[in-house]
């Protein structure tokens, strides 16, 4: 009886970490397709914010 019951709490530890194992995955792939996309965003902030910069220096150059 008690090892019967306790193949069943190993066959339930096994699959709960199935699927914690699972769910990390998923977390992982979210996290990194979303740091891809930021990737692929960043040249479009980094070209903005070199404009922003050249504009800024500009202003302040002419105000000398």
């Amino acid at each position: 009886m008690l090892s019967n019951h306790a193949k069943q709490d190993v066959h339930q530890l096994s699959f709960n970490m199935k699927s914690q194992t699972w769910n990390i995955a998923c977390l992982i792939l979210k996290g990194y397709s979303l740091f891809l996309s930021l990737v692929y965003s960043l040249p479009d902030f980094a070209l903005m914010g070199g404009v922003v910069k050249i504009d800024f220096a500009e202003k302040l150059s002419s105000a000398r």
